[in-house]
Parts: structure tokens; sequence; C-alpha cells
């Protein structure tokens, strides 16, 4: 169940979109405009409800190197580490 709340700020207000489910632990994102957390909450709230039904089907077929891969293609590492995972885990 996602809950969108709304957080004033200095600069304006942003929206809170908190998504709570049975099994899987709460999680938030915050988005400047109202409709774009919207989206996202029913965006994500089917996924995940169609990674439920299928078993979740993409984790069993997710591999250690296609995981690595996606970190590293994400940016949100330095780049000692991004090196550190390519050289140990992902020889080309």
């Amino acid at each position: 169940m996602a809950a969108i709340t709304k957080i004033p700020r200095n600069t304006g207000k942003t929206w809170r979109v908190t998504i709570t489910m049975p099994g899987i632990k709460a999680f938030s994102k915050s988005f400047i405009t109202k409709r774009a957390a919207q989206a996202w909450a029913k965006k994500t709230e089917s996924d995940l409800e169609i990674a439920r039904i299928e078993g979740n089907s993409l984790a069993r077929n997710l591999t250690l190197s296609t995981l690595i891969t996606e970190l590293v293609n994400s940016r949100t590492m330095n780049q000692a580490t991004v090196i550190a995972l390519t050289w140990c885990c992902c020889p080309t």
C-alpha cells in the first residue's frame, strides 16, 4: 500500500511516497510534484504485485555477473570500486 505525504520545505514542498507491502521492507522516495509521486507509486505497486504473482522469476534468473554489471552501470560507486568489481568478477 502506498502512502503519499506532503513534506513542507524551505524551498517549497515535496511529496514522499512510502510503500509498505506484506513480506517486503517499507521503502520511500521523494518527488517534486504530486503527479510524479502518484505515477511512481502506481507503477511500483504494480511491479511488486506482478513479481509476487509470478514468484519473482526475474530474481531467480539473475546471475552475479548481471547484478554487478547493473550495479556498475548505475554509477552509484566510486571509480576504484567499479574497477575492482569489474576486474575480479567480470573479466572480459
